[in-house]
Formats: structure tokens, sequence, C-alpha cells
């Protein structure tokens, strides 16, 4: 027997089920593209011809997010619920995120990770236990990615989640000190490319966390009947995709190359330089970048400066902070600027762009240079070069 259906009731119910269609679409293409791209960076990264430790953790931790959009995937046909242990390692996935995070920072820093191994380790292996307890002994039942906690639910159990967010803030406070203190490094070393390092890492740092809060909020609604499941999922997995997205556009545009700053390790005390004797080598320092204009090289290092002069790293950095009353990164864009300001009415140089003269002067970006143009003289190098004609 056929039964027709007509009115608005069946029209309403064609509604929701082509919606619903359409966000299950919406979700497996919003996962292809997160997979697709996680697979895409990590094979560029494992095409690097001289990768470094920091490659490794790069590579690494897409291999984590392309494991973490596995599980959603998983998630969303509905494959996770009855095994514990998948959903205990699933749930305790984002301590992962975050420790190689620290880990990137403290690696660029020349810091041990040892400790960050122990203490994240120990971490994780808690969630794990304390997630598989929940789920095997029925205290939380999962609908697709979502627990929802039953009746017969242990007290402590309901601690276990809100404890991501102590997590969260021992690890922010760690990385935004780490990411710091590495900024102070860089300009003690480097002459370029602080900017660039700097914000990329802190994009990767509050991309997750402002993930992680998207997440836990869309969570939230869906307990609270504010958003359906669908699309709940949707926006989860469009959250993940994006991160892993820019963070590999915005290191691919810099092929993964991000420079190792060490903390200073040498003391200036112990170093046995004598007033008269810094004098002398200043004098030294300052005749050796007169004469050879090394900083005309964007890629200029306290080390190929040492090298040059034939002195120890850590005494010209002394000499720098301590004589000159000032960093490396500053003292160098400082003589560009100079040979900036010197060639720019020099009608040798007039068929060069503002840019252009810059890049030949040793910067090695328009915003690095309009930054530090803008710093020592309060205008723009358009104004600027206006004034003098």
């Amino acid at each position: 027997m056929t039964y027709s259906c007509s009115g608005p009731f069946c029209k309403h119910a064609y509604k929701i089920e082509l919606a619903d269609e359409l966000n299950s679409m919406t979700k497996y293409f919003i996962l292809v593209f997160g997979i697709s791209v996680s697979f895409f960076v990590i094979v560029l990264l494992l095409k690097k011809l001289e990768k470094k430790l920091s490659d490794h953790i790069l590579i690494l931790w897409f291999s984590i997010s392309l494991i973490h959009l596995g599980y959603f995937f998983l998630g969303f046909r509905n494959m996770v619920s009855g095994n514990h242990f998948l959903l205990a390692i699933g749930h305790s996935l984002p301590v992962l995120h975050i420790f190689l995070n620290s880990v990137y920072i403290n690696v660029l820093r020349s810091k041990s990770v040892f400790p960050l191994v122990y203490i994240y380790g120990t971490i994780l292996i808690l969630y794990i236990a304390s997630f598989y307890y929940m789920s095997s002994s029925g205290s939380i039942l999962q609908e697709g990615l979502f627990l929802r906690y039953s009746s017969v639910a242990d007290a402590w159990t309901y601690l276990v989640p809100p404890s991501f967010l102590l997590v969260y803030l021992f690890t922010g406070i760690h990385i935004i000190r780490s990411i710091r203190i590495y900024s102070i490094n860089l300009k003690t070393l480097y002459s370029n490319s602080i900017h660039g390092n700097v914000l990329w890492l802190g994009y990767w740092f509050w991309s997750y966390v402002i993930g992680s809060f998207i997440i836990i909020t869309i969570m939230l609604s869906t307990d609270f009947k504010l958003v359906t499941v669908n699309t709940a999922y949707v926006v989860v997995s469009l959250v993940l995709s994006f991160q892993v997205f820019f963070l590999g556009q915005l290191g691919a545009s810099k092929n993964f190359t991000f420079d190792y700053a060490p903390d200073r390790s040498q003391k200036y005390a112990s170093s046995g330089l004598k007033e008269h004797q810094k004098e002398v080598l200043k004098q030294r320092l300052m005749d050796y970048l007169d004469a050879s204009q090394v900083f005309l090289n964007p890629k200029l290092s306290l080390h190929d400066l040492a090298k040059g002069i034939g002195l120890p790293s850590y005494q010209i950095s002394q000499l720098i902070n301590e004589s000159l009353q000032t960093s490396f990164y500053d003292l160098i864009n400082k003589y560009r600027l100079d040979e900036f300001k010197k060639r720019v009415n020099q009608p040798q140089y007039a068929h060069l762009s503002i840019l252009g003269l810059a890049l030949d002067c040793g910067f090695n970006s328009k915003s690095g240079f309009y930054k530090v143009f803008k710093k020592h003289t309060g205008i723009s190098p358009s104004q600027y070069k206006k004034g003098l004609f």
C-alpha cells in the first residue's frame, strides 16, 4: 500500500530533513578540507632538506591535528560510542595540542623540554584514566562527539571537564611569558625577522585559546538546547579545520623557518671585561660597522658580526647592551636607517622606490622598515623624503 503526504506538516518535515542533510554534507566537507590541509602541510615539512627539531615538533602537531579531525569523523559516524579507550583518548587530545605548543617555544629558546614532558605526560595519563573510568562506569554517555552525564555519575567526575581551564591557565601563563622572553632574545641575536616569528607563535597560541572557548561554548549550548547537535558538529569541525589551515598558510609563507633564540646563559659579570677594555672594544665595534657596512646584509646575526670582528658573541652582546645601551636589533637597524637617510637624496638612487631603497639598505620587509623609521623620526619615510626637496 502506498501513502502520500501533503500539506504544511509534510512540507515542514521535508525542510527539516533537507536542513539536516545539508548540515551533514557541510560537516563532512569541512572535515575533509581540514584533513587534506593537515596532510599537505605534513608533506611540505617532510620535504624540507634540513629539518630541525622544531620542524619535527610541527610535524607531530599537524599529525595530532590530523588524528583529532579523524576522531571527529568517527564521532560524526557514531563509531566512538561503546569504545571506552577511544573516547578517553579523543577527549584528552587537547592536552597534546597545548603540550606541543609549549614544547615548540622551549625548543626555539633552546630550553629543556623534559620538565614539560613530565608535567603534561602526567596530566595526559590522568585525563585518559578519568575519561576511561567515566565512560566504562556509565558516569557519562556518548552522543556523537558530545558527553552527557548520567544519573549515576560520581560527584568528582563533574570536575574533570572544568579542570581543563586550569591546564589552559597554566599553559597560557607559561606560553605568554616564553613568547615575551623569546622576543627579547631575538632582538639580542638577529637584525630582522622578529615580528614574523613572534606573530606566528602568538597566532598559534591564541587561535587555540579562542578555538577551545568556541568549542566549549557550543558544547554547553547543546546542553541547554540553544543549538542543535548537528550545528554544533559543524562549528567544532570548522574551528579545528580553520586553525590547521590558518597556521599552515602562515607557516608555509615563511617556509616554516623560525629562528632559534636561546636564553643567554653567560652572565656579563663573569665575562672578565674591564671598563677601559669595554671602551676600546666599543670603538672597535663602531669602526668595523662603519668600514664594512655589514649591516647591509638583511640576514645579519650577532654570530656573523662577532665572527667578522673576531670576538666572542657574548662580548659583542655585552658591549651593545651595556656600553651602547641598546639591543643588537635596534643598533643594526639604526645603521640601516642612517644609510637610508644618506642615500634617499642622492641622484644615483633616484630610480629606486622608498621600499626598494630600504631593502637595499638591509631591511627585509616594508612593515619592519616603516616601524623602525617611525620610531626614530616620528614621521613616515615619504614625509621625510618630501621634506628634503
